[in-house]
């Protein structure tokens, strides 16, 4: 740390960080190093860490505390872990600008879809009320159909009994004559 003049920059939790070991005082230092001894025993690790991983991704418990932020991390060290130093070509940083674009964007699009939703239901909502309104007036219109025909039926009805009575009263009529007509000549 002394003797150390030069500036370096590591990646933190998906940002980059400058280090300058000669600026460093003893009395701030708490590291703890965690390094594997073989590559086997780095996969291995990397492994683990991957079950954790799956696990918490299906517990909905931790789905809550898990966030993009802790995955990150979690990934940005089995990267490390199996080799690759530098995962910006692999992931976004969650706290890079085009990352908080993306989920501004994402929002932007569920609030989109949120509302056409919201109007595809008021839509269909118009069009169940209007079908109703249409088959409740279809049921008038037969109703008044029916009434009308069965007035017609009862009109035609009367008339048929009215002109059936006329009928025998003439036919009884002409019976009267004729009979008349007999009596006299014979």
């Amino acid at each position: 740390m002394e003797n150390d003049t030069t500036q370096d920059q590591i990646e933190c939790k998906g940002q980059m960080i400058p280090v300058i070991p000669s600026q460093w005082s003893d009395d701030d230092l708490e590291m703890e190093v965690a390094a594997a001894l073989t590559p086997d025993e780095a996969m291995r690790n990397a492994s683990q860490l991957m079950m954790l991983h799956q696990t918490m991704m299906q517990d909905p418990a931790m789905q809550e505390i898990y966030s993009t932020v802790q995955r990150h991390a979690l990934f940005d060290h089995i990267f490390e872990l199996v080799g690759v130093k530098n995962t910006q070509a692999f992931m976004m940083s969650p706290n890079s600008p085009e990352f908080q674009q993306m989920q501004m964007q994402k929002q932007v699009q569920m609030e989109q879809q949120t509302q056409e939703a919201m109007v595809a239901n008021e839509l269909n909502k118009q069009l169940m009320v209007a079908q109703a309104t249409n088959l409740e007036m279809t049921g008038q219109a037969a109703l008044q159909r029916v009434q009308v025909d069965q007035a017609d039926k009862y009109f035609d009805n009367t008339l048929n009994e009215e002109e059936l009575d006329h009928t025998k009263l003439v036919d009884l009529e002409k019976l009267a004559i004729e009979r008349e007509k007999i009596n006299a000549g014979g």
